[in-house]
């Protein structure tokens, strides 16, 4: 009965090739997503940075808009509200269960 402990471990080889790579793809998937979340969170701080810099030449309150926003786009840029979306997603909870 060798060639049926043969084709077993044939078999058992074969899925483990099959669930590297589907790890794999999905490891790329999740990185990805990570990466345009990241790109969001960066883009926001930008614009918010741009909008309080423009803000910063109106009298007796410019002072303040520039440093509201200045303290906004670093909330963003800290990529704390989009890291909490992305590990609260369906995807990031299966991503740790596999």
């Amino acid at each position: 009965m060798a060639w049926w402990d043969d084709i077993g471990n044939a078999i058992a080889a074969a899925a483990e090739a099959v669930g590297n790579a589907i790890e794999d793809a999905v490891n790329a998937v999740a990185d990805a997503m990570a990466d345009v979340v990241e790109t969001v969170g960066n883009a926001i701080e930008d614009g918010l940075n741009a909008i309080g810099s423009a803000l910063s030449g109106i009298p007796l309150i410019g002072g303040f808009l520039s440093g509201f926003f200045s303290w906004l786009a670093g909330y963003f840029q800290s990529s704390e509200p989009w890291h909490r979306w992305y590990n609260g997603s369906s995807f990031a909870r299966t991503m740790k269960e596999g």
